[in-house]
């Protein structure tokens, strides 16, 4: 006998009576044509495709589950009412993990595609420790500042707002893009940041903990690779030109977002930043392109040919810098520069010694040996200025620049 789970027995002959009645009523159950289980799986799959995708997936998920309830409860009613066998197998355990599957997978996909597009827009004003902090949380463009070792590079472009005049807004738009190249790519070949663009003038910077030599070398070889890049710029867009003068300096400085609201803007802060400007103005009176101050090549002589250009008070400073002209790499220096340089450090010292005779004659032999050197001129005129009105007494040999 066989038994049902209401404990109720049923007899072989009763079952096999059922089944009799059932073929001679044609009751039989049956199941779905091939054609229907292809529309049924076509239209389940596009049903719950349609929802994983659309919906996020948490819902995506209750909403598969009460689907394949609703599905489960439909094919039982249809076993009951019209004998019919409708697949369980495929909708339920392998359509239905699988859409949802699917829309978890796409939906990282989606989130990872974004977040590196984040950080490669970022990345462009950024630094990469700022970026994956604001990829981990966007609370932290509010940030407060960091105080760190950093240097600045400063650039001018001499002939910006002549250009300007002469040039239509289109045609100065595309020689500002070629000239911003010439200068983001060394800066960014030898690890700086830009952090400020105004004008025909940028603002670079390197940032460590603290002062690390390998650091301020960096940023020296991009203001020389700057120099020959403008060079070649200048060059191909000829007659025109912008001309650029660098100058840079070192120091502890914060850097952070500044702003408010809804505007902020990533930027370093302090007096190291006003000083690197000033000092890249003090280009405009030498006649030189880069100037930096004796902190930035400080252990570099090794490597870098410079020239002390004296002690300068500049505009707006209480105290006074050592300023160096940054000529080259050692390895790529002339040797009439060097022989120039050796020159020019004895018309300095008979400088600083007050003896303007010999100062005088030393900075004209730099003229000559070194055509237009601009800061041998400068110098000439002050031994004419300090000749007829020496400097008072007593002199910190120090010369101070009130523009």
């Amino acid at each position: 006998v066989f038994s049902q789970a209401n404990g109720v027995f049923i007899g072989g002959v009763e079952i096999a009576a059922t089944a009799l009645a059932n073929m001679l009523e044609g009751s039989s159950v049956v199941p779905m044509s091939l054609r229907a289980q292809i529309a049924l799986f076509l239209c389940w799959g596009l049903l719950l495709g349609i929802i994983c995708r659309l919906v996020p997936t948490v819902l995506a998920a209750g909403a598969v589950l009460v689907l394949s309830i609703l599905y489960l409860g439909g094919a039982a009613y249809a076993f009951q009412a019209v004998f019919t066998w409708s697949p369980l197998v495929i909708p339920l355990l392998v359509q239905g993990p699988l859409a949802l599957g699917s829309a978890v997978l796409w939906n990282y996909y989606e989130t990872d595609t974004e977040r590196k597009n984040m950080r490669k827009a970022f990345g462009e004003y950024l630094p990469n420790d700022v970026v994956d902090a604001l990829s981990r949380d966007l609370d932290n463009l509010q940030g407060g500042p960091q105080v760190v070792y950093g240097i600045c590079l400063f650039t001018d472009a001499a002939n910006y707002t002549t250009l300007s005049e002469k040039l239509n807004p289109q045609e100065l738009s595309n020689m500002l893009g070629k000239y911003f190249e010439a200068l983001f790519t060394p800066v960014r070949h030898h690890g700086g940041l830009i952090v400020d663009l105004k004008g025909g003038s940028i603002l670079a910077i390197w940032k460590a903990p603290q002062d690390e030599l390998g650091m301020r070398k960096q940023a020296c070889f991009a203001a020389l690779d700057i120099a020959k890049s403008v060079d070649r710029f200048n060059q191909e867009v000829a007659p025109y030109s912008l001309p650029t003068r660098i100058g840079l300096h070192c120091g502890q400085l914060t850097i952070g977002t500044v702003g408010a609201v809804d505007h902020y803007e990533y930027r370093p802060a302090g007096d190291v930043v006003n000083t690197a400007s000033r000092v890249e103005g003090l280009n405009k009176y030498l006649g030189t392109t880069i100037a930096v101050t004796d902190v930035v090549v400080h252990g570099l002589e090794g490597v870098l040919l410079l020239r002390e250009l004296g002690q300068f008070k500049l505009k707006g400073k209480e105290q006074s810098l050592v300023i160096h002209e940054l000529i080259s790499r050692l390895e790529e220096s002339a040797q009439n520069l060097m022989t120039a340089n050796g020159i020019f450090a004895k018309g300095l010292g008979a400088f600083r010694m007050q003896d303007w005779n010999i100062a005088r004659e030393m900075f004209s032999q730099c003229v000559e040996f070194v055509d237009g050197d601009g800061p041998s001129e400068f110098y000439l005129q002050l031994c004419e200025q300090y000749s007829k009105n020496p400097p008072p007494e007593p002199w910190d040999k120090v010369v101070t620049l009130e523009k």
